[in-house]
């Protein structure tokens, strides 16, 4: 979980909030496959 929030912050230094939100749903997506293939 506290990789995910990490992850969230990082969007911030790009200033466009459209930008912000694609990137953060990106990683979000990235990160959560990442757990899963790893997990399982």
């Amino acid at each position: 979980m506290s990789i995910k929030r990490t992850a969230i912050t990082v969007p911030i230094f790009f200033p466009p909030n459209s930008i912000r939100v694609t990137i953060r749903a990106s990683l979000a997506k990235a990160i959560d496959s990442l757990i899963k293939s790893s997990g399982e």
